[in-house]
C-alpha cells in the first residue's frame, strides 16, 4: 500500500461541513490535511506548507478559488501541484478552461461527485506524480 502520511492535502473550502467531511475522510486515508476557508488564507498556507495536492472551491470569501490557484501556479513550487476544482457551479467557464489548459487540474461538480471519488482521484494523482 502506498504511504500517504507525509503527503499534504490542502483543502480550500469555505463550506465548513464539506471541509470537515473531506478532512475526516482524507485523514483516515493517512494524508496530512490542512484546511483553508478563504482564498488569502489558502495562498498563505500553500506557500508555507508546499502541499502535494490542492482541493479548491471556486466561490469563497476574500479571493475566489480560480484566482488563488492562478496565484499558486505563478510560483515555482506551485506550478505542477495536482488539483481538483470542486464547485457547485456546473457551468463555470473559468474552471472548465483552467482544467483544459492545465493538465494537473480536474474539474468536479460537488453534487455529482462522491467523497470516495475525490479520494480515489487524489490517491491516483499522488501515486502517479511520485512513482
Amino acid at each position: 500500500m502506498f504511504m500517504n502520511k507525509n503527503k499534504i492535502i490542502l483543502v480550500i473550502e469555505d463550506e465548513k461541513t464539506l471541509s470537515t467531511a473531506l478532512n475526516n475522510k482524507l485523514s483516515k486515508e493517512g494524508f496530512n490535511v490542512k484546511q483553508a476557508f478563504n482564498g488569502e488564507e489558502a495562498y498563505a498556507m500553500a506557500e508555507k506548507e508546499k502541499p502535494d495536492f490542492l482541493l479548491v472551491d471556486i466561490i469563497m470569501p476574500r479571493q475566489d478559488g480560480i484566482k488563488t490557484l492562478m496565484k499558486i501556479r505563478q510560483q515555482d513550487w506551485g506550478k505542477e501541484i495536482p488539483a481538483i476544482i470542486l464547485t457547485n457551479l456546473s457551468n463555470d467557464y473559468r474552471a472548465e478552461e483552467f482544467a483544459k489548459i492545465d493538465p494537473n487540474v480536474e474539474y468536479m461538480i460537488k453534487s455529482d461527485t462522491k467523497i470516495n471519488n475525490v479520494v480515489e482521484y487524489i490517491n491516483n494523482s499522488i501515486v502517479n506524480n511520485y512513482e
